[in-house]
């Protein structure tokens, strides 16, 4: 299957645009009214069914504005896999690329699309170094038990102290890291200790070769109050993918426990089946999608972060 690469760049109020070998597209982003005030409405009710539609709707339009959706629709067209990868800044950084979709009544979400892989961008604060894995072995702190199964070799640490996560991922080079439990915007509860974003990205900086799957609320949420469900990089996804993490996985709101659960299974069973990250996470969404609409939301809530540079 031909695999088609669209690398986005949105900076200011210029956007550029490169499909594949061809030669780059340069437009000019504007912002209306309509988009801010719908993004002010999603932060109070992330998962509200009519306001993640019309913030997709008016993403394509600004792209759309830019020449952006034409290239998306030419490499659709071509049939194969299409990996869109977002570079953002500044206020675009900010917003839920994720929820992308054409404004036709329906219209799908593009990262629902089977042939589409959307993932974001980000250049780590270290230099990156992908570490490789010794062998391949998961660690599951927190989570189901029966994803442990799944894997050759795995640790399981049900509730550890602080101590024990860090002497763990200090051990080995680990394919998979996955943290459970309750997050909020920027925190992860690990028991009654929260694990700052600072904190989990040293303890995991050169320990993971292949990816971290965070399965908790928020894990790609800020600090802040009011909470920010739409900027992701001051959260533990971003601190993650900032420390050289190769890719980082995790909700911008808040989910339930049993779709949690359905992702991370679906998650863990494709890189076991030898899918790459980016084709893990378009089966999980798939896997939620599945479920019901609401569960197809959290699956379209999901941020994916690739440490580039």
């Amino acid at each position: 299957m031909e695999t088609l690469s669209l690398e986005l760049e949105l900076v200011g109020e210029r956007s550029r645009a490169r499909l594949g070998g061809l030669a780059p597209v340069e437009g000019s982003l504007r912002e209306g009214a309509a988009l801010a005030a719908a993004h002010e409405a999603l932060l109070r009710t992330p998962l509200e069914p009519a306001l993640n539609h019309l913030v997709g709707a008016a993403l394509w339009e600004v792209l759309a504005g830019a020449g952006v959706t034409a290239l998306i629709q030419q490499a659709l067209a071509r049939g194969g896999r299409l990996e869109l990868a977002i570079t953002a800044s500044g206020r675009w950084q900010e917003r839920a690329w994720e929820l992308l979709r054409p404004p036709e009544a329906q219209a799908p979400f593009l990262c629902l699309e089977p042939s589409v892989r959307l993932f974001r961008r980000m250049a780590p604060g270290v230099p990156r170094d992908r570490p490789e894995a010794d062998e391949p072995a998961a660690l599951v702190v927190g989570g189901d038990p029966e994803l442990a199964a799944l894997w050759p070799r795995a640790v399981v640490l049900e509730s550890p102290s602080r101590e024990a996560l860090a002497e763990a991922l200090s051990q080995r080079v680990w394919s998979v890291v996955h943290l459970a439990g309750h997050g909020e915007a920027g925190v992860w509860w690990l028991g009654e200790e929260a694990i700052s974003a600072d904190d989990l990205g040293a303890m995991c900086r050169g320990r993971i070769a292949g990816a971290c799957i965070l399965a908790l609320c928020e894990g790609a949420g800020i600090q802040g109050t009011p909470r920010r469900y739409d900027q992701d990089w001051s959260g533990l996804a971003g601190r993650l993918a900032s420390a050289g993490v190769p890719e980082v996985v995790a909700s911008r709101a808040p989910v339930l426990g049993r779709d949690i659960s359905a992702f991370s299974r679906a998650w863990h069973s494709a890189w076991l089946e030898r899918a790459d990250a980016l084709e893990a996470t378009a089966r999980a969404r798939s896997a939620l999608a599945s479920r019901g609409s609401r569960a197809a939301l959290a699956g379209v809530q999901v941020l994916h972060v690739r440490a580039t540079g």
